[in-house]
């Protein structure tokens, strides 16, 4: 089974269509929406929104020991180029510095970084991290659920020192999310695959 989960509805939409999802009505009151072998939530922005919507999916959908689990959304960069897609090589949690190192699928040829969470909006980009608010609890809670290399976190640049936060329109979240389908199928393909394999 594949999980995905985003933070907002603008993020979620180009995925359910692209995926061809439907909305999982017995759990409408998670936002949830599902085929047969992925499941997609909409957690809300935060870590606590997160880890709260990774544990409520888990619970409302059982994973097995090599399921998928993969976050995408939408991240500040201070130099990266806004649409710029980036494969998280670690995770780290700003307020407690705990750090989730990614094992990398191979021959992606996705640009890679490092992802830092933060707790507030970010305005400086001070570091060359990615800025974001829900990765590292996503990571504490998937990979308490399968294994490390089956959990996987994508960001798409949305903002930069030269356009920042307040620039940012739902519309625009769902195009950013759009112009990466083609790389958010690749990552979740690849690792369906690999947990296949695992699986023989």
């Amino acid at each position: 089974m594949i999980y995905v989960v985003v933070a907002l509805a603008a993020e979620a939409r180009p995925l359910i269509s692209h995926f061809h999802l439907e909305p999982a009505k017995e759990l409408e009151a998670l936002s949830v929406y599902r085929r047969s072998d992925l499941a997609l939530i909409v957690g809300g922005v935060g870590q606590e929104a997160t880890d709260w919507s990774v544990g409520a999916l888990a619970k409302a959908i059982p994973p097995d020991d090599l399921s998928v689990w993969v976050n995408v959304g939408v991240a500040g960069h201070r130099l990266h180029e806004i649409g710029t897609a980036v494969l998280a090589r670690k995770v780290t949690d700003a307020e407690t510095g705990v750090a989730y190192p990614m094992s990398l699928p191979e021959g992606l040829h996705l640009e890679t970084g490092d992802v830092r969470t933060v707790s507030h909006v970010e305005t400086k980009y001070e570091t060359e991290d990615l800025y974001e608010m829900e990765a590292a609890a996503f990571c504490r809670r998937a990979t308490e659920l399968t294994s490390v290399d089956l959990v996987q976190v994508l960001k798409i640049v949305s903002d930069n020192r030269r356009s920042g936060t307040l620039c940012i329109s739902a519309r625009q979240v769902q195009g950013l999310i759009e112009d990466n389908l083609s790389k958010v199928d690749l990552l979740v393909s690849r690792l369906y695959r690999h947990a296949r394999r695992l699986s023989q």
